[in-house]
């Protein structure tokens, strides 16, 4: 079976050892998304996979697309336009202190910017 999913890749920061984002010098950084955490489960089950999407036009695009396929989940339906990708930085929770998420602008990410998705739909549904 093939599944195609539509959705927006992101890059998560997150604070190690349970620190405060201003405690810290240093973050681990994700390639993630429903699409891409749903994608790269069902891969890991046998499925094929492929994610339609846009990322910058930059290396930070080129790691997400390499990331995507580490997860075995096709980037041929990945459109490469624009500057930045939608990110946040995560704040583990510790003891009573709950996880904290702090998202940056998506509202100016590739993903956010995109136009031809449609155009790009129809391509990756003749694949």
């Amino acid at each position: 079976m093939k599944i195609l999913s539509f959705g927006e890749v992101m890059l998560r920061l997150t604070v190690p050892e349970h620190m405060l984002l201003e405690q810290s010098d240093t973050v681990r950084m994700s390639t993630v998304g429903t699409g891409v955490n749903l994608l790269g489960s069902l891969s890991h089950l046998g499925y094929q996979t492929k994610i339609l999407t846009q990322v910058p036009d930059n290396s930070l695009g080129k790691k997400v697309a390499a990331d995507l396929r580490k997860l075995g989940i096709s980037d041929e339906c990945v459109e490469y336009s624009g500057n930045h990708l939608g990110s946040f930085f995560v704040e583990l929770g510790y003891g009573s202190r709950p996880e904290r998420v702090i998202y940056q602008d998506r509202l100016t990410s590739s993903f956010c910017q995109a136009e031809q998705m449609n155009m790009i739909l129809k391509q990756c549904l003749k694949m």
